[in-house]
């Protein structure tokens, strides 16, 4: 799931950087697991953090085999998407595309559940609690959401070619701008040619 949030950062340059950042200042994060089947356990969050420690112990640093970590249980598939989104967006810088897609899932899973506790809040203000955004800011994500008709595929190749969510948002809202007065003007212009024409038949309406 954090793929979809994160497409790109399981690599190992990432995985290289938190393992120096553990060798210099200890294992200070968490690693959140949930209970699979066989007497398993699902990393639900830290994946790369696991790839660095385990990384570490073939590289002979044997004192981090075993580390603590927390163990959560989850009513659904929803809520454990919730956790790993909250859980992410307290600890991570995101840019404009993890916002982008946080915003998406966010999104699917407030639409999803009407009767649940989160109805209590509007959708902008909700999305607004979560993402520690603006209610400007998140219209300017929902208008762009709104444009591909949640296709965020899409719309992040747009917000990249202007490089930015603002910028894009600010171009949209251009171009609508532009179409209605070019509208206004077509009317205008209609309506001059029927006083003209009415004028050359002698009468005026």
């Amino acid at each position: 799931f954090n793929e979809e949030v994160y497409p790109s950062q399981d690599d190992d340059v990432t995985v290289r950087q938190v393992m120096e950042s553990i060798l210099t200042n200890g294992f200070d994060g968490v690693i959140t697991c949930t209970k699979g089947e066989n007497d398993t356990y699902i990393i639900v969050s830290g994946h790369i953090r696991y790839r660095a420690l385990m990384q570490l112990v073939k590289e002979g640093h044997s004192h981090f085999n075993e580390v603590m970590v927390f163990l959560k249980e989850f009513k659904s598939i929803q809520d454990e998407k919730m956790y790993i989104l909250d859980m992410n967006n307290a600890k991570r810088k995101l840019n404009d595309i993890h916002q982008f897609r946080s915003i998406k899932i966010y999104l699917d899973i407030y639409r999803s559940n009407p009767d649940s506790d989160l109805s209590k809040r509007s959708e902008i203000q909700f999305l607004c609690d979560k993402l520690n955004l603006s209610e400007r800011q998140v219209y300017k994500y929902l208008s762009i959401y709104k444009e591909f008709k949640g296709d965020v595929e899409k719309a992040i190749e747009v917000i990249n070619q202007y490089g930015s969510v603002n910028k894009t948002a600010q171009s949209f809202e251009n171009q609508k701008v532009n179409k209605k007065s070019k509208s206004i003007e077509n009317i205008n212009m209609t309506k001059i040619s029927k006083i003209e024409a009415s004028f050359k038949k002698g009468y005026n309406r």
